[in-house]
């Protein structure tokens, strides 16, 4: 890849022949190396492309992303501010990646990061969020067994729908 990242969404297109990389955080690990590129690969024509910027200030760390339907779905992750603190955030993103353009999708009704995500009949991305907490582990609490479960329909650039349910 053109640039060295960690903490970065992965996802791929074409049946696995188009790859992507979007965002994470440089060598340095500090909250002003977090970028907000993008990086693809043909596997045909094996060379790293940078596309269209993830939209926004800063870029985020941990968020998922799938493909379905040759769209490029970008969900949750958090921001890192100067001082440490991070902010996980409900941003759902599409990218076309022919027509280097991203459009903004319903929010994610819970933050998410670290989340789980998978594609059905190149259509329906699921995403859950099995991330334990620290504050929930200390507690002694299973995250797990109530993790938000949430639907995108990739089908269409409009409606977005997410369905909450208890796993």
């Amino acid at each position: 890849m053109p640039a060295a990242v960690a903490g970065n969404a992965v996802a791929d297109i074409k049946g696995g022949l188009e790859i992507f990389s979007l965002m994470g955080v440089g060598p340095r690990k500090t909250w002003d190396d977090v970028t907000n590129k993008i990086y693809s690969m043909d596997l045909g024509h094996p060379r790293w492309i940078e596309g269209r910027p993830v939209p926004g200030l800063v870029g985020r760390l941990n968020a998922s992303a799938a493909g379905a339907k040759g769209l490029i779905v970008l969900m949750g992750g958090f921001m890192v501010e100067k001082d440490g603190n991070e902010i996980t955030v409900p941003d759902v993103n599409i990218y076309e990646p022919g027509a280097r353009r991203w459009s903004r999708g319903k929010d994610i009704p819970t933050p998410v990061d670290s989340a789980a995500v998978g594609v059905t009949h190149d259509r329906f991305v699921y995403l859950i969020d099995v991330y334990k907490r620290q504050a929930d582990i200390t507690a002694g609490v299973s995250t797990a067994m109530a993790s938000p479960f949430f639907v995108v329909d990739a089908g269409t650039l409009r409606g977005i729908v997410f369905r909450q349910s208890i796993l």
